[in-house]
């Protein structure tokens, strides 16, 4: 997945201290290096939404990460879009930048990673 360049936000909310965010960052680094994630995109690719009927669906890699930082955390839908909107180094886990917008409850509950396809 192409990360946008990071924006001011993102360079300021990166050097703002939080609270047990350098554990959470070192964590999520280590897991985003360890996954293969282009083997994940190209088994899970041909089931996932194109697109043609309804919303645009988001990027499949996105939806991916966000149901991972779920299987971690323990995090249900609702928690892990309140967790995206406080955490900085969650949301770059996922490939979000601080202006971009975040898949709400609905989008992953309809969404192929949660069976609701299947």
């Amino acid at each position: 997945m192409k990360i946008k360049a990071p924006t001011f936000a993102d360079l300021f909310a990166e050097t703002s201290p939080q609270p047990g965010g350098a554990r959470r960052t070192k964590f999520l680094e280590t897991l985003d290096r360890i996954i293969p994630w282009q083997d994940l995109k190209s088994l899970i690719g041909p089931y996932y939404s194109e697109g043609k009927r309804g919303a645009q669906p988001y990027p499949l890699e996105l939806m991916i990460r966000i149901h991972f930082l779920q299987l971690v955390y323990n995090l249900s839908d609702p928690m892990c879009e309140e967790t995206l909107h406080d955490s900085f180094a969650c949301r770059r886990f996922v490939g979000l930048t601080m202006d971009s917008k975040c898949p709400d409850v609905n989008s992953r509950a309809n969404g192929v990673l949660t069976g609701a396809n299947a």
